[in-house]
């Protein structure tokens, strides 16, 4: 008897454990508790590496914001690089001093379905716009280089969902990766150790977005979860 109350145990345990990984493993669509709901975000670790040829461009801190009433496969939120962190600079090319121009793009989070925790993103920009990055050394005004990131589709299965906490303090991790898929071009700078023009290359995007959600209706936090 013994023995099957401790099989019975066992078992209960071992489904609870499964139960509770399945909930953390699943994922179909974005969902938020309060509809429609405020969306933030606040980068984890570098707010944004990417590696054209010209040299690393790397931004420390990135804000991010949208609303949403789901549930839906896709989130839209637009991006804000400051231009310095806490301890000097905040975007930089080749370690000099780099300045974001986002002109009205933002990012486009979609979900792939079939309880799929991954999905893609999109960089999409009002038309005839694009992402600009800057390079400037310190205390000069001369442009070393400009590189040029269009609206585009990052490749499937290049951002990956996480829930993240509990009931209405549910959150959601975005980690994007993506390798030798970005499309951009150069402008030549001026000046030594100017980048050349490039009509167009391919190079990596990483970053790592956690959002938050808040009611509309009151300010109060509400659980945003992959369901």
């Amino acid at each position: 008897m013994r023995r099957f109350k401790s099989l019975g145990i066992a078992l209960v345990v071992m489904l609870a454990a499964g139960m509770v990984a399945a909930m953390a493993a699943a994922g179909d669509e974005l969902t938020v508790e309060a509809n429609p709901s405020t969306i933030s975000g606040i980068s984890e670790g570098k707010a944004l590496v990417f590696t054209p040829q010209y040299g690393e461009t790397v931004c420390l801190q990135a804000t991010y914001a949208g609303t949403f009433s789901g549930p839906s496969t896709s989130l839209t939120v637009a991006p804000s690089f400051p231009a310095k962190s806490e301890g000097g600079y905040n975007c930089a090319i080749k370690s000099f001093p780099a300045e974001v121009d986002l002109n009205g793009c933002d990012y486009l989070f979609s979900v792939n379905g079939g309880g799929s925790t991954t999905g893609t993103a999109k960089i999409q920009c009002p038309a005839g716009k694009e992402i600009t990055f800057t390079s400037k050394p310190f205390f000069e005004e001369t442009v070393r280089c400009s590189i040029h990131v269009p609206e585009q589709v990052f490749p499937a299965g290049s951002v990956t969902y996480a829930n993240v906490g509990l009931g209405t303090t549910r959150e959601i991790t975005a980690s994007i990766n993506v390798v030798e898929a970005v499309h951009y071009t150069q402008t030549e700078g001026i000046g030594g150790g100017k980048c050349m023009s490039l009509a167009s290359s391919s190079g990596n995007w990483s970053a790592k977005v956690l959002l938050t959600a808040a009611a509309e209706s009151n300010g109060m936090h509400a659980g945003l979860f992959l369901s």
